[in-house]
């Protein structure tokens, strides 16, 4: 009993340093790390002690406690991506973690006049209803230039059967209900397995030369460019599972045949965000990546941007191109279109 008080005390004390709300679940979440944090700083707890010794002084607590708070506020926000969400007919499509999402919503009858029995039913519909939304959002996934899942499956009946066994044991990601309807949210990843099914093999050989075209330049950076971040933002580029980056001259710069199959179906081929920062600051790119803007989209070729020629030179040489290929380390910016705005940057 007074083991239990002691901790108590020091829970609420920890509370009050911290600001952050009573859990007593397991630590989910980078917030609640630091808040353990400041518990292991600021106290130690004896089998014996009345009450938890603290073990700073008061002018180094009040220093710890504001400089940690600083943290808990502002590492969340600096490490937060503005992920592209696609709005399809019957879900959504996150670009940048590679999940599909699709909801159902049913209306429960009065409860005077209803039965479990009834409930339940009702619960199994919209648990149906939200993975036949899923089914049809997952379709309209784009693979590459002209093509969507829809087309992949339309000529497989095999990978079609296996594809809805996957959907219809799809996680149910949230369930809501109150006393007069019910919500379910069904969550589905692309990658993996399944872009290795829906990626036609002959995508990873069908450049001509699976080697970058050399560039010359005068120019050599002691530090080379750790990935690769494109704004297209002024442009109506949708995403696709493949993008190919090329030049003025069509020169390859980024595609299937130069990354590793494996790393693209697993981690995404390139991943899209709505934010320059964003992408700027995704570990995806590493520590120094280059910023360049497209110039447009190749006519004919949907999922192909072009850069300027002097741009992709400076690229080409000045870069460690064999983790950038073998690591994917390529972020595509594109509107987003829930802004009515469009925010210009200006590049080097």
């Amino acid at each position: 009993m007074r083991s239990e008080e002691i901790e108590r005390q020091r829970s609420e004390a920890v509370d009050r340093v911290s600001g952050a709300p009573p859990s007593g679940g397991p630590p989910g979440s980078i917030k609640t790390g630091l808040v353990l944090l400041i518990q292991f700083l600021f106290f130690r707890q004896g089998q014996f002690a009345p009450r938890p010794r603290l073990l700073f002084s008061k002018r180094e607590r009040h220093r710890w406690t504001w400089l940690l708070l600083a943290i808990l506020v502002c590492f969340p926000l600096a490490v937060q991506a503005e992920e592209y969400w696609q709005q399809t007919k019957t879900g959504q499509v996150n670009w940048y973690s590679g999940h599909v999402y699709a909801e159902s919503e049913v209306l429960l009858p009065h409860q005077n006049t209803a039965s479990k029995w009834r409930e339940q039913v009702l619960l199994r519909k919209a648990k149906v209803e939200a993975r036949k939304n899923l089914w049809a959002a997952l379709q309209e996934v784009r693979i590459d230039k002209g093509r969507t899942v829809r087309d992949i499956l339309s000529r497989d009946q095999e990978l079609t059967e296996r594809v809805l066994g996957n959907i219809h044991n799809s996680r149910l990601e949230t369930i809501e209900k109150d006393k007069d309807r019910v919500r379910v949210r069904a969550g589905f990843s692309f990658r993996g397995s399944l872009s290795d099914s829906l990626i036609p093999r002959s995508v990873w050989f069908e450049e001509a030369d699976s080697q970058p075209v050399p560039f010359e330049t005068n120019r050599s950076r002691t530090t080379p460019y750790t990935g690769l971040v494109i704004d297209a933002q002024s442009l109506e580029f949708e995403p696709a599972l493949i993008i190919r980056i090329v030049d003025e001259l069509d020169r390859v710069i980024y595609g299937p045949a130069l990354v590793d199959p494996n790393v693209a179906v697993s981690e995404g081929h390139c991943v899209y965000v709505t934010d320059l920062q964003s992408a700027v600051a995704a570990s995806r790119v590493g520590d120094h990546p280059f910023l360049v803007r497209a110039g447009g989209v190749r006519q004919g070729e949907d999922n192909t941007l072009w850069i300027a020629e002097k741009s992709a030179a400076e690229f080409m040489v000045d870069s460690d191109l064999q983790k950038i290929y073998q690591n994917c380390r390529v972020v595509i910016v594109v509107r987003n279109k829930s802004r009515s705005e469009f925010r210009e940057y200006l590049l080097d």
